[in-house]
């Protein structure tokens, strides 16, 4: 078996889960709003764009929303303990705007979509239309998506199907469920949002306290638990992970975190990032070709 055969054969399942949940959303008509949630670097953008494309050949429209977009510019964010903005809160997010936007998607009006920019770290001017016509759906990803707190009393339960992402490693495998998602997260952003990784190693416990106030409460009331760990993962980010570790400093704190990772990962064999295919999850977290 080749490289590429094996990385197929490993997405088989996570493939056909999505097959079957787009089968199930074309023949629940009443469902309007799909709610995709999960923890940092679970693959909720691949996925909606995955769910989005096996929808298309039921014929209907389906748009896409991100919650990102309805961030608040920081100085309007909550404050967590240490006085210092919580962006991981739900309440970092325009709740009231949000409320009325997935009220109207749900009922068939027109909402108006807020975009916000990052780099400006502010809502833009611009904004896009949704309007649900009778088959059409709206798939919502964010950390957020599964809180109560962005459609209780706004939007009917029958509407909705809700969606969780969690990658779990099988049994031996060396690393917590965290630590696989924090080795996507090194790679990720260092070659796509240009953090070193000392800064991923000191943004991550904020994250994970995050997760567990914010995220996983939530995900008990899921329709469907998908887990998007794959077994070849640590064998494609490897190489580059080992690259990055090893940037940091002898007299870093994260020097011997570091070298504890690097140790595990030289346990694998290296597999070129080139034989993902297009369109895999994963490709969100390794170097662009």
């Amino acid at each position: 078996m080749t490289d590429k055969e094996y990385i197929i054969k490993c997405e088989e399942r996570y493939e056909k889960e999505l097959d079957e949940i787009a089968d199930k959303l074309y023949v629940d008509k009443a469902v309007k709003l799909v709610l995709i949630a999960g923890p940092s670097c679970a693959g909720k953008t691949t996925t909606t764009n995955k769910l989005k494309k096996k929808l298309s050949r039921y014929n209907a429209t389906t748009y896409m929303l991100s919650l990102d977009d309805f961030y608040k510019s920081p100085e309007f964010a909550p404050l967590d303990e240490d006085g210092k903005p919580d962006l991981e809160s739900v309440q970092s997010l325009d709740i009231n705007y949000l409320h009325e936007c997935l009220h109207d998607i749900s009922i068939g009006k027109s909402a108006y979509i807020p975009t916000f920019d990052f780099n400006l770290r502010g809502r833009t001017d611009n904004y896009y239309k949704i309007k649900l016509e009778e088959d059409d759906i709206c798939i919502i990803e964010g950390l957020h998506a599964l809180n109560s707190e962005i459609y209780r009393s706004y939007v009917d339960e029958n509407a909705m199907y809700k969606i969780f992402l969690d990658p779990q490693p099988y049994e031996d495998f060396p690393f917590t469920p965290s630590g696989a998602r924090q080795l996507r997260r090194l790679v990720r952003d260092y070659y796509h949002r240009s953090a070193k990784a000392e800064k991923t190693f000191s943004m991550w416990p904020s994250v994970r306290n995050g997760e567990k106030k914010y995220i996983y409460p939530y995900s008990d009331c899921a329709n469907e638990k998908i887990n998007t760990f794959f077994e070849y993962e640590l064998s494609v980010l490897k190489d580059e992970a080992i690259k990055i570790l090893s940037e940091i400093k002898r007299d870093s704190e994260y020097y011997d975190k570091a070298s504890v990772i690097i140790e595990k990962l030289l346990r694998y064999r290296a597999i070129d990032p080139s034989n993902i295919p297009e369109g895999s999850l994963m490709n969100e977290f390794v170097k662009k070709q």
